[in-house]
């Protein structure tokens, strides 16, 4: 559900950019007419998203040892990105024959927009977690476990769950979720000491975000305080049993 929801998100957000970009009609694309012009860069932004994330995801794989701020990631994409960019106008404007700024200009106005995207989303996000959680400790109180700093600021808050989401981990919090990059397995581990445990291939909870614990069948499922319904795996049964999380 939270996937189909960030698809259609991103997806007004590309139709609407591409009907306001179409209007401005940037970089010498005055010369097409309305409706061409809409699907150009209808086109163009829909690549140009498709390229951010594929960069983005590159930069945060290839620093997940030795995690970036996430916002030092954006930024960091920023330029591969707009240079990509940049060359991908320029192919354009001479296939269309339009005239248009040196390419250099194209870069840095690109380079410009991104940056201050990234930057400006970033104080959102920070204004945020500073009026509803800044100084609200995660689950357990204790900053001194490892994982505990890869969580979001945004959604800085108690620790209520992980789950995986193909290479990705979904963090769980009081304050909402969000996605990072970054393998179950090595957060359990990052969470060693801290009062949860690993109750499915796909699931990490805190104890105190356990509500009560229902059977369906065969199966055990864990009910949380924000309304997930996490299963426990037969092979973790045993394990939650002796620490009493099932009383």
């Amino acid at each position: 559900m939270n996937n189909l929801k960030q698809w259609l998100r991103s997806g007004v957000l590309i139709v609407g950019a591409s009907t306001l970009t179409a209007f401005a009609a940037p970089f010498g694309t005055y010369a097409l007419d309305f409706g061409p012009r809409f699907l150009y860069w209808l086109g163009a932004i829909t690549a140009g998203w498709a390229q951010w994330s594929l960069i983005l995801w590159l930069i945060c794989y290839f620093t997940k040892t030795d995690p970036l701020p996430y916002i030092f990631c954006r930024s960091l994409a920023s330029f591969p990105f707009a240079l990509v960019m940049a060359i991908e106008i320029s192919f354009f404007k001479d296939a269309i024959g339009a005239p248009g700024r040196p390419d250099l200009f194209t870069f840095l106005w690109i380079l410009g927009i991104m940056l201050s995207f990234c930057w400006f989303t970033q104080l959102v996000y920070w204004s945020i977690a500073n009026h509803a959680a800044a100084s609200e400790p995660p689950s357990g109180g204790d900053i001194k476990i490892p994982f505990y700093k890869r969580i979001p600021l945004n959604i800085s808050g108690k620790l209520l769950c992980l789950s995986t989401e193909d290479h990705y981990l979904r963090i769980h919090t009081n304050h909402g979720d969000g996605l990072i990059l970054f393998r179950l397995r090595d957060a359990v581990a990052e969470l060693d000491g801290a009062d949860g445990m690993q109750i499915h291939r796909s699931y990490w909870v805190s104890r105190d975000a356990i509500e009560r614990c229902e059977k369906n069948g065969r199966k055990t499922v864990l009910i949380l305080s924000n309304g997930m319904q996490v299963p426990v795996s037969d092979r973790f049964l045993p394990t939650l049993r002796d620490a009493g999380w099932l009383d």
